[in-house]
């Protein structure tokens, strides 16, 4: 089997896995996050990173790494569209928060499609990528807002580098 073929497949299995999850939560948990701040995102997913260092269960640490990808994810999605303000009027504030899952999974195909996903580097060690994250994480906090579009790109890329290391 070539090269390219494989990668193809590998990343094919990556989207599925990250927009899975995605769906799962969606249905569950409705699309609450629409009124969250960049840096509560970005809170967010330090927190998964020191998570991921201390799970002992490889399938807790692919988990937390998904829910990396998806947060960086949707921290795009309000970059593009716009975090939902809340107006004081409920059934209008409703409206405007929670999507329908369609539209959620729309969102998140499209920011999946606009984002360029570096060649992955076999070479680069699991504990080097999620340092990585953690470091870039708390560096940029203070200046995400000027910069965050990049700032969830390259968390994204990393996270994707990631789970190729942890999906067989």
């Amino acid at each position: 089997m070539n090269y390219l073929f494989q990668y193809k497949m590998k990343i094919n299995k990556i989207i599925k896995l990250c927009r899975e999850k995605y769906s799962d939560e969606v249905k569950i948990k409705g699309t609450g996050w629409r009124i969250m701040q960049l840096t509560t995102f970005a809170d967010l997913i330090h927190l998964e990173a020191v998570d991921t260092i201390k799970a002992t269960n490889p399938e807790n640490k692919l988990l937390h790494v998904v829910n990396i990808v998806n947060l960086s994810i949707k921290a795009l999605i309000q970059i593009e569209n716009g975090i939902t303000e809340l107006t004081g009027n409920y059934k209008k504030d409703k409206n405007n928060i929670y999507l329908s899952l369609s539209d959620a999974l729309n969102f998140y195909d499209t920011t999946w499609n606009n984002q360029d996903i570096d060649e992955l580097k076999l070479d680069t060690h699991n504990q080097e990528l999620i340092q990585e994250i953690i470091k870039y994480s708390l560096y940029h906090k203070k200046g995400i807002t000027g910069n965050s579009n990049s700032y969830f790109s390259y968390i994204f890329s990393v996270s994707i580098n990631l789970l190729n290391n942890l999906i067989q």
